[in-house]
């Protein structure tokens, strides 16, 4: 996406009075958007959040770049007690689909099937890990 359509489209929507949150995911997919973080980042009436799950957005140079002007906040996967609590079947049951499908991933508790959530991993696998090793390290082939 072309950074500065994007921030026109924002600043269209940004008033000059009152104060804003502005929640970007996976800021990652605009065009240099470092620069664009930084141009919120000057607007005291905005509270910028930037969410993003690949490599190149969680790699060290973004986070040294606005270091001091922001927090990071890491997301865990549930522990078992958290996990169970929103399972319908047995404990045991839960404790094997913790250990089998992971307990940081809340959308295995929708799924009642074990292809949908073999079908969900392998979805996160190529998308999530593979996807962002691949783009990351310009890396081409399979």
């Amino acid at each position: 996406m072309d950074s500065l359509k994007f921030c026109h489209y924002i600043d269209q929507r940004i008033s000059t009075e009152g104060d804003y949150y502005l929640l970007l995911d996976e800021i990652q997919l605009i065009d240099v958007f470092e620069s664009m973080i930084n141009i919120y980042l000057c607007n005291h009436r905005l509270d910028l959040y930037v969410t993003g799950s690949n490599s190149k957005f969680l790699s060290s140079d973004i986070i040294t770049e606005f270091q001091g002007r922001g927090d990071e906040v890491r997301i865990y996967p549930f522990h078992f007690s958290e996990f169970v609590t929103g399972f319908n079947e047995e404990t045991w049951q839960a404790w094997n689909d913790y250990l089998l499908y992971g307990g940081g991933l809340p959308q295995i508790l929708e799924m009642t099937a074990q292809e949908q959530k073999v079908s969900f991993l392998k979805t996160i696998i190529q998308k999530v890990y593979i996807d962002d090793i691949v783009s990351r390290n310009h890396l081409r082939g399979k």
